[in-house]
């Protein structure tokens, strides 16, 4: 019978990275004796290069997978088996990965004498995230270039509108890339700041459906747990408040609106960010610009707010990875209890169920071990199902940091780009707004030249 640990072995929560290997061989789980898994574990652990306490196997009919198998039915003629192998690190997780690919040099080791092996299924590693330095370098770099792109279009059209009117360069603010004959160019930029803005929220929205997914496994494993018919879990769900429960159950429908809720910061700026690149292309009040303004102000505060908003993403993710040592101790701790429980419990189950059924052939009166194991089963299903959505949340907050820190640039451009506009529409230059003054009142204006001609608005 395998042993039931409380906590995890010291090499498994030192553990970075874990390498997972799935085969199925024929017979059943109680054709492979003590003796054998022993050698099976031995192997895993060579080839990973680890010692066998970081090894973690189970052996469970195929045809009912993780899940018990029901009483009074024929064992399943072929069993799976998992070998879960806690490494240290990324790079010792490939290189056990490559180990374990040799098929056939797999089948004709000695450790797998005497077995007819059905199917290998490809070795599969679970890496510790590490922080995507190319990538964001990448991004930044991305952001500079645009920020960089979007001032020489600026320039660019700035110089046609003083050819046009045949005046000289004097500053950027008077008649230059921050000037009024640039205001339309700023406002094409906000347009692009604002696509890309929407791009990179959606794409978080979609990321933040496996939290959701997660989460929503959590509540259904604790319900289950509450509702459970079990009776000595009973005793422990009869001490929680039944107001808790039923207020998980209510909200639900809350929990699976959060994708939706994560895009609400994002793009409530879009649509501010939009109209202050909009109304400036349109025929209405030119020149004033007094609503694209206001479209600024209220732009500017709600992507301050979006930009807090992701950050706190980008912050969750670097807290999981990069906590203090005691900190990061009890998250090893949780997540490879988890990856250690619910396979311990499950191999018990199987094995004593494989026993209680030799019993029962042998005319033995076994109903209450039957309906033990059957409660026994039945709560192991709903620990692993908790327990696994438990792992996927930890990795689903960490998967977010990408998509919210392509939304941190797209909203710094935006920032930047709805920033010079306002300069660029008077809002800062004195320069411009006398320009404006003066296309409206008919009276001749120039930055350089008090003769000039009349200028028409852009």
């Amino acid at each position: 019978m395998p042993t039931i640990s409380p906590t995890p072995d010291k090499a498994i929560t030192e553990a970075k990275a874990v390498v997972k290997f799935l085969m199925s061989v024929a017979g059943t789980p109680g054709a492979i004796k003590p003796g054998k898994r022993k050698k099976l574990r031995k192997f895993f652990a060579d080839k990973a290069g680890v010692t066998t306490e970081a090894v973690l196997m189970t052996f469970v009919s195929k045809a009912e997978g993780r899940r018990l198998e029901e009483h009074g039915r024929k064992l399943a003629a072929s069993t799976e088996i998992e070998a879960k192998m806690f490494v240290k690190d990324n790079t010792a997780a490939d290189a056990a990965r490559a180990q374990l690919s040799d098929t056939d040099a797999l089948k004709a080791d000695p450790a797998f004498d005497r077995m007819t092996v059905e199917e290998i299924s490809p070795p599969q590693a679970t890496s510790d995230w590490e922080l995507p330095v190319p990538l964001l370098a990448i991004a930044v770099v991305l952001l500079i270039v645009l920020c960089v792109f979007s001032c020489f279009a600026a320039k660019f059209i700035a110089g046609k509108g003083r050819a046009k009117y045949e005046e000289a360069f004097t500053t950027c603010c008077k008649n230059g890339c921050c000037s009024f004959f640039a205001v339309k160019s700023w406002a094409a930029s906000n347009l692009l700041a604002c696509l890309l803005t929407l791009l990179f929220v959606i794409y978080l929205s979609t990321v933040m459906n496996a939290l959701t997914a997660a989460i929503m496994g959590l509540i259904e494993a604790f319900l289950g747990i509450v509702n459970s018919n079990v009776s000595f879990v009973k005793s422990f769900s009869g001490m929680i408040p039944p107001d808790i429960p039923a207020l998980l159950d209510a909200q639900k429908a809350n929990v699976a609106l959060i994708p939706v809720a994560t895009m609400v910061p994002g793009l409530l700026a879009v649509v501010c960010v939009f109209f202050v690149g909009a109304c400036p292309m349109g025929k209405c009040h030119q020149g004033k610009y007094g609503c694209t303004k206001c479209f600024v102000l209220l732009s500017f505060v709600l992507l301050l707010l979006a930009l807090i908003f992701y950050c706190i993403f980008m912050g969750i993710a670097l807290v999981l990875e990069f906590a203090p040592p005691a900190v990061q101790d009890q998250i090893n701790s949780i997540t490879k209890t988890c990856e250690v429980l619910p396979a311990q419990l499950t191999q018990l189950v199987t094995d004593n169920s494989i026993t209680v059924g030799q019993l029962k052939k042998a005319g033995q009166d076994v109903s209450e071990l039957e309906k033990t194991l059957n409660e026994i089963g039945e709560l192991v299903e709903i620990l692993d199902g908790g327990c696994g959505n438990l792992l996927k949340m930890f990795q689903a907050l960490v998967d977010l940091f990408v998509p919210a820190f392509f939304c941190v640039i797209c909203i710094l451009y935006a920032f930047y780009t709805t920033q010079s506009f306002c300069c660029a529409a008077g809002g800062c230059c004195e320069d411009n707004v006398k320009r404006r003054v003066a296309q409206e009142s008919g009276v001749p204006y120039s930055a350089t030249k008090s003769d000039d001609k009349e200028m028409a608005a852009p």
